[in-house]
Parts: structure tokens; C-alpha cells; sequence
């Protein structure tokens, strides 16, 4: 969500406008309204679709700003955590919803966008709850594993992690059967 919301304010997804921008021969309108350039404000915030998804949303279209990061700062500066939150994950919804449409011919409904932007904000959340709550336990030591520890002056240390599978174990005792 971060690598998508810092792509969008520094205005390098792929939108049509920017593509263009960089040499690829498309045509630059918006492919699903085909009515204006497919700027990353036009297609997250203006476009028929994405400005009905806005409508339809506790957050509400707040009307046109000149770039994406100038309505960004405006809603962080004017809403609280949890709808900042939802008008995030509204916009990713809004652009796998355009990736969608123009690359498997997939088309979702207002509703549909709206509802798995908030089913996708309450499983971060709750994850993000989990992880506060890992965090917190490590701290007390109540987890029972053994902690890491920064090594002493002057020594390296490498940590690593690993997996060993059953199917590998048999596969690999079966090769030194053979030799």
C-alpha cells in the first residue's frame, strides 16, 4: 500500500498519460472513459468510476485538486486516522479495479470496490493488531524463544533461516542410498 500511494503522489504509475510520456506508442485518453488523459488524478479520483466510488464512500469526493499528492495532503490533514486509512486502500482498490478492467476484462461494481477496500482495511488492521500484540510479548520476554542479541565489539554474526521438508528428507536420503 506504501509503494502504491508513494508511485501515485510521485506520479510514476503506469497511467496512459505517463506512459506516453516515456515513449510507448498508446493513445493517452483514459481506456475507461475514454473521455479525458489518463492522468493518475483522472484515474483515482476523477474518471466516471472512480469519482462514483468517492461518492458512494464515507470518505466523499472533496472535488479537484491539481495532482493526486495535493488531494492526498488534504485528506490527511482533514480526516482522521481510520478514514485516511480507508481512502488509501480505496484508491489501490480503484486502480486493481482499472488494471482489472483494461487487462482481464473484468468489471466490479461500485459496491464490490468499496466493500473489498473495507475488507482489505480490516485485515491490515487486524494484522497490524497481531503484530502490536507479537511486538509487546517480545518485549516481556513472555514467548518463551531465545531473543537476539547484538554481538559483542569487533565480531560478525549471520543469522539465517531455514526449512527442511519431508519430501526433501526422503528425496535426499533416496540420493545417498545410490552412491
Amino acid at each position: 500500500m506504501r509503494n502504491f500511494l508513494w508511485k501515485a503522489t510521485t506520479n510514476v504509475l503506469p497511467t496512459a498519460d505517463n506512459l506516453v510520456r516515456c515513449r510507448v506508442d498508446i493513445v493517452p485518453t483514459c481506456s475507461l472513459c475514454h473521455a479525458y488523459n489518463e492522468t493518475v488524478t483522472h484515474a483515482l479520483l476523477e474518471c466516471g468510476f472512480a469519482k462514483s466510488c468517492w461518492m458512494s464512500s464515507a470518505v466523499g469526493f472533496l472535488g479537484h485538486y491539481s495532482s493526486f499528492f495535493e488531494w492526498l495532503e488534504s485528506i490527511f490533514s482533514t480526516y482522521s486516522r481510520e478514514n485516511c486509512q480507508l481512502a488509501a486502500m480505496i484508491c489501490w482498490r480503484i486502480w486493481i479495479q482499472r488494471n482489472d478492467r483494461l487487462w482481464n476484462q473484468r468489471s466490479s461494481s461500485v459496491l464490490q470496490v468499496l466493500n473489498s477496500a473495507g475488507r482489505f482495511l480490516f485485515q491490515w488492521q487486524s494484522a497490524r493488531k497481531q503484530l502490536f500484540l507479537a511486538d509487546v510479548n517480545v518485549v516481556n520476554g513472555d514467548h518463551g524463544a531465545v531473543c537476539w542479541e547484538k554481538p559483542c565489539f569487533d565480531w560478525l554474526k549471520c543469522n539465517v533461516d531455514a526449512a527442511i521438508f519431508k519430501a526433501c528428507l526422503l528425496y535426499t536420503s533416496d540420493a545417498a542410498d545410490d552412491t
